[in-house]
């Protein structure tokens, strides 16, 4: 207790200049079982009288920030898509992100087994590979462009001779009622591409159109959260109210 208090009394913001910043403990980050390096966290030592130095894990939150802005974008837009699909479910787009990208979700409205997915650096993103698996099927998924919650950009590669990777982002926009409203737009193919692309179009417009439908159906079925709403009115007690200061004689 008298090392996490300690601890909040830290010397970062002499080293960071005042940037904000994020602190772990080297106790947490190893019962978390995180790589502190694949992290992209610095050492960082805490020096106590009594108790000596302690080793924390350090994260610039402003240059974390300025990173992630910088990365560059890679998103299928609506007007140069080869083809949009759109739904709408009634419910937070942050649920129906998580449906959408865990894989513990995923099969539960997909025709999918399981979900095995690899993170570059351990979080998921950029660079991650999902493997839906299908029966003895894999389609494989590379994640290209990252943005949570308002799109993901990623290419599927179909278990099939000769397939060309599909681009596409799926993109997840808040409705006016605080629904969700899902495109999935698909690029366009090469020229090379574009015989494939005809022939399983049809097919994956029917798949998916039924799959978020069993989405929809699962989310909006669900029982509302629990949340703060409104105070209730409380009666006027005028009698209880101070109108003169308090003098103590």
């Amino acid at each position: 207790m008298i090392l996490v208090h300690r601890l909040l009394k830290n010397v970062v913001n002499e080293r960071l200049g005042g940037r904000a910043y994020a602190l772990y403990s080297d106790a947490f980050v190893r019962a978390a079982g995180l790589d502190p390096t694949a992290e992209g966290l610095v050492e960082h030592k805490e020096p106590f009288d009594v108790i000596g130095d302690v080793t924390c894990w350090l994260r610039d939150l402003e240059q974390a920030w300025l990173d992630e802005n910088n990365r560059q974008r890679s998103e299928v837009s609506s007007d140069k898509a080869a083809a949009v699909l759109g739904f709408e479910i009634a419910a937070p787009r942050p649920i129906v992100w998580e449906y959408f990208n865990m894989p513990e979700h995923r099969p539960k409205w997909r025709a999918a087994d399981e979900v095995r997915e690899t993170n570059l650096g351990a979080r998921r993103g950029a660079g991650t590979v999902n493997h839906c698996m299908h029966g003895d099927q894999v389609f494989i998924e590379e994640v290209i462009d990252w943005r949570p919650l308002d799109y993901l950009t990623l290419t599927t590669l179909l278990p099939m001779p000769g397939a060309p990777k599909v681009l596409m982002t799926y993109a997840f926009l808040e409705t006016e009622a605080g629904g969700t409203r899902i495109e999935i737009r698909v690029a366009k193919p090469k020229a090379k591409d574009q015989a494939f692309f005809e022939q399983v179009a049809p097919h994956f417009a029917k798949t998916i159109t039924s799959e978020v439908a069993a989405l929809k159906q699962m989310l909006e079925a669900r029982e509302p959260q629990p949340g703060l709403g409104e105070e209730p009115h409380l009666a006027e007690l005028t009698s209880r109210f101070i109108t003169q200061p308090i003098r103590v004689t």
